[in-house]
């Protein structure tokens, strides 16, 4: 059985694509553009090609039996419209190309952030009551996932919706550390809290899982350990192999933490009027006349700006904590707060348990993988 690997040299396609290798399964890797990472797997079948043109992708994916897509376009060269609408028409030729070519398997990774961010019961009992945040990333799982379903009568596919992927290059690992060694992390007082954790590498496993034809997965399941773990967990457990903050985070009534977002002063973060900046930019930006926007002078500002977004870049100019302050606040935004709020779990039918998949890698030593990564020990 060969596997198609889309998006082999992305953050879990680069892992899923080593543990597939490692694991000496028959995979071919497709990238939209060479990588230093893929030269460590001298003779594997790498292959490049514009995924966009059909051409190209037939030729890249004939004589395999499964494909497992992890492409999606980030470019920054476009504004979030033509961006959606350009995932939509690849992850549509996708789909087309697969069934053309009578290829036995689609395995697609989308995201729960598919569903409103606060996750409860009720959340749960419609799989397809999508989220109706503004996030460009939200935005195009949704779509895919919405294509997906037209094909369902005409292609085995599985959709998995991963939870929180945490571990080794992943950004729910990247972004606990940053925070932790320098801020203590408020977190909203919660009921049931319920962190929806998965190590990238029970991901890999789970999708290649999927990719077998022996093994029957419901069209749509969710990539999340069983393992009930809080957030407040998360953090500390994070904190406590990477860091030496005595106090990484703080439980706050949900009152007095919306009313901490409205302070403004050195000491916090105000997420608030930072998402309120971001929503107003975003507006006159697409108001701007075409000659502004390509230009490389316009483009270098909104990479810049995405970083800041992102957390890629270092706050300390920006919120200029006091000196005598060892961890300040921070204050998550909005929509954090209602994900940190989440309080219920998908059910064993939904996760892959019931169809056998084994959930490998629990928090803590999930955790003490990425301290050591993050430690710069791997």
């Amino acid at each position: 059985m060969k596997i198609a690997i889309l998006g082999a040299s992305g953050e879990i396609g680069a892992r899923l694509a080593q543990i597939a290798i490692v694991k000496g399964l028959d995979v071919r890797l497709i990238v939209r553009s060479t990588d230093p990472r893929m030269a460590r797997w001298g003779n594997a079948d790498i292959r490049k090609a514009d995924i966009a043109n059909k051409t190209q992708l037939q030729d890249a994916l004939t004589g395999v039996d499964a494909v497992i897509n992890c492409a999606i376009d980030k470019s920054s060269t476009e504004n979030e419209d033509e961006l959606l609408e350009k995932n939509a028409a690849f992850f549509t030729n996708l789909v087309e190309t697969i069934i053309e070519l009578g290829i036995g398997k689609l395995v697609d990774l989308s995201s729960i952030a598919v569903l409103p961010p606060r996750v409860t019961a009720d959340v749960l009992t419609n799989d397809y009551n999508y989220s109706t945040e503004a996030d460009w990333y939200t935005n195009v799982k949704i779509r895919t996932e919405k294509i997906a379903l037209t094909y369902k009568d005409k292609l085995d596919i599985t959709v998995i919706r991963p939870g929180i992927v945490y571990g080794p290059y992943m950004h729910w690992s990247k972004m606990p550390f940053s925070r932790i060694m320098t801020y203590t992390h408020v977190l909203p007082e919660a009921q049931n809290s319920v962190c929806h954790a998965i190590y990238v590498d029970d991901l890999a496993d789970l999708m290649l899982f999927a990719a077998d034809k022996n093994n029957k997965l419901p069209q749509l399941i969710y990539g999340i350990n069983p393992e009930p773990v809080t957030w407040q967990a998360f953090f500390n457990i994070h904190a406590q192999l990477a860091g030496d903050n005595p106090t990484p985070t703080r439980i706050l009534p949900l009152a007095q933490l919306n009313q901490l977002q409205k302070v403004d002063g050195d000491e916090l973060l105000v997420p608030g009027t930072k998402r309120s900046l971001i929503d107003t930019a975003r507006r006159v930006f697409r108001a701007l006349p075409p000659f502004i926007t390509n230009s490389n002078a316009f483009k270098g500002l909104i990479k810049k700006l995405k970083a800041m977004n992102y957390g890629l870049l270092n706050y300390d100019n920006y919120l200029n904590p006091p000196k005598t302050l060892a961890y300040p606040l921070f204050i998550p935004s909005a929509f954090e707060i209602e994900l940190y709020m989440t309080d219920a779990m998908p059910t064993a039918d939904k996760t892959g348990v019931a169809q056998g998949f084994v959930y490998k890698t629990g928090i803590q030593k999930g955790a003490l993988h990425a301290a050591n990564w993050w430690k710069f020990k791997l």
